[in-house]
């Protein structure tokens, strides 16, 4: 929650230099100042302040925190989990930030902007329930975080590229990834009010 009220306060939404390194500064900038135009609507911040006023029941329990698709390895028939890869970010949370990782970044590589998770992939939630406790409306719990994630994960994006002047490998990659943030973008805001 800590990253979704530094959205609302966050100095980076003024006009970003244009002097950036990054691959296809002109086109990032347009990216960036589309963000800024969707996040700085009067709407947009009431509704980031009623998700931050939400209080969620949490279980605590381990967790892998960085559990993405491509983190996922399945079996050639796809129903068998054969292996789990970067695993250092494991520890201790709630489970339901391991489903709003794996289903949601299976929901933006699917290029899947609308719907709940729990409507998209019901038995996930149904099979998870049945070998876990997952607490009080799990769903709900999934669904917020993966939806406030997207934001944060935006405004997470834009601040290593043009605060911290990072530079990546593969810049294509990360395009592709902020644009589809921003096409998730306003249903995920959409969702949260």
């Amino acid at each position: 929650m800590h990253q979704l009220r530094s959205i609302l306060l966050s100095q980076q939404f003024s006009q970003v230099e244009n002097n950036t390194d990054a691959f296809r500064p002109t086109q990032l900038h347009a990216l960036h100042q589309r963000f800024i135009q969707l996040i700085r609507t009067p709407k947009t911040i009431q509704i980031i302040e009623n998700a931050l006023n939400r209080n969620l029941s949490a279980v605590h329990q381990p967790v892998l925190k960085d559990c993405w698709w491509n983190h996922v390895l399945f079996s050639d028939s796809h129903d068998r989990l054969t292996g789990i890869i970067d695993i250092d970010a494991a520890g201790w949370d709630d489970p339901a930030v391991d489903m709003s990782r794996l289903l949601g970044s299976w929901q933006l590589e699917n290029l899947q902007w609308e719907g709940k998770l729990v409507d998209i992939w019901p038995e996930a939630f149904q099979q998870y329930g049945a070998i876990a406790a997952s607490g009080v409306d799990f769903p709900s719990r999934v669904q917020h975080l993966h939806d406030t994630g997207i934001l944060c994960g935006l405004d997470r994006w834009f601040a290593w590229i043009f605060t911290e002047k990072r530079q990546f490998p593969n810049m294509e990659l990360v395009l592709r990834r902020i644009t589809h943030l921003l096409h998730a973008a306003p249903a995920a805001i959409q969702r949260l009010e």
